[in-house]
């Protein structure tokens, strides 16, 4: 006995269809046992890093290797936890604080945890309480991630470059670029650092930007800027033909000069985050400074 397919005319035998019958059972049962569930825990291993490939699971730029995947015995149905954990629309969801605890006690109830998240536990500090005082304390942990370039720029870098700026100078913010009377870009920060008005660039991870010089190099050999937040909306400011950009993400400060980096590369900030802490503001500025000069 031999069929068609009603769509290319491809012949398949009764022993193919029978096949094909397997494999999607074998999907409907692989769907109904993991879909809307928990059922494994890895550790993130690396950075992670900007990738294109078509044939990826599912659609996306940011990738991270893991390690030590462990699958649970009894996987965590949705219907358990969405009542104090909703799952967004977005790839990932972020879990806090009491959500955390939560989960991770309806996860042991059925499984035996493995030792990184059995020993794992919420940080009893988060980026709400972060003020002048504490920012190195709670920002510049090692374990503290931040999610979005907006967190990195309101708990950690805006009180950074508060500390390092020259004393008594201003912090400039979402500042237009201009080079020949021409608008280049818009910078995220200038701050006067060593006498010199300097471009500062946020980004949540170095790793993943697909071309970095290039984008420096719109704040970079400027003629002016004029910030477009703050009281100085709308003021003029000279620069100088200055090469130096500062760059900071969520693994510390970088230095660079016409897109290269100084001391430090992309995979190797100049200053580690976790390190600004026990570092110091004076060592960090000396730090920096020995990169500019």
């Amino acid at each position: 006995m031999r069929l068609q397919s009603r769509t290319t005319m491809t012949p398949y035998t009764t022993e193919e269809i029978g096949m094909l019958i397997t494999i999607l059972e074998r999907v409907d049962e692989l769907s109904r046992t993991w879909t809307g569930k928990i059922f494994a825990v890895g550790e993130v291993s690396g950075k992670p890093q900007r990738a294109f490939d078509e044939n990826k699971h599912f659609k996306g730029t940011i990738y991270a290797p893991l390690a030590s995947v462990v699958v649970f015995e009894r996987p965590l149905s949705s219907d358990e936890f969405k009542p104090f954990l909703p799952i967004g629309q977005n790839t990932i969801t972020p879990i806090y604080g009491n959500q955390f605890s939560q989960l991770k006690e309806l996860l042991a109830k059925h499984n035996t945890l493995p030792a990184i998240l059995a020993r794992a536990v919420p940080c009893d500090l988060s980026f709400r309480d972060v003020n002048k005082d504490n920012w190195t304390e709670i920002s510049c942990r090692k374990e503290a991630r931040f999610i979005n370039e907006a967190q990195l720029r309101a708990y950690l870098l805006d009180y950074l470059l508060s500390e390092i700026k020259d004393s008594r100078s201003p912090i400039h913010a979402e500042c237009n670029c201009y080079r020949h009377n021409e608008r280049t870009g818009i910078a995220d920060y200038f701050i006067r650092f060593n006498n010199k008005w300097i471009p500062v660039e946020a980004k949540l991870n170095v790793l993943a930007e697909q071309d970095l010089p290039s984008q420096l190099a719109k704040y970079t050999h400027l003629d002016t800027f004029s910030p477009t937040l703050g009281p100085s909306i709308g003021s003029s400011y000279p620069v100088g033909d200055e090469s130096c950009c500062l760059v900071l993400d969520q693994s510390g400060m970088y230095v660079t000069h016409n897109g290269e980096f100084i001391n430090c590369s992309r995979d190797k900030p100049l200053i580690r985050r976790e390190d600004i802490e026990q570092l110091g503001i004076a060592q960090f500025r000396e730090q920096v400074l020995r990169a500019i000069r």
